[in-house]
């Protein structure tokens, strides 16, 4: 289960990317909302590759 608030390990900093990249990309059909949780994983590196896609076209 995913979490949507600040979890052990978690920085505000990240946490901050991850709820700026659900609010920016959530309406793209290859985009998925993603955990706001301050952790950085291999799914906050997926959106921000999707992102950097998105803004290329």
């Amino acid at each position: 289960m995913d979490a949507y608030v600040s979890v052990p390990g978690g920085t505000d900093h990240v946490r901050e990317v991850q709820r700026w990249l659900n609010s920016r990309y959530y309406n793209r059909s290859s985009f998925f909302i993603g955990p706001a949780d301050g952790v950085y994983s291999r799914d906050v590196q997926k959106s921000l590759m999707k992102a950097m896609e998105a803004r290329q076209r």
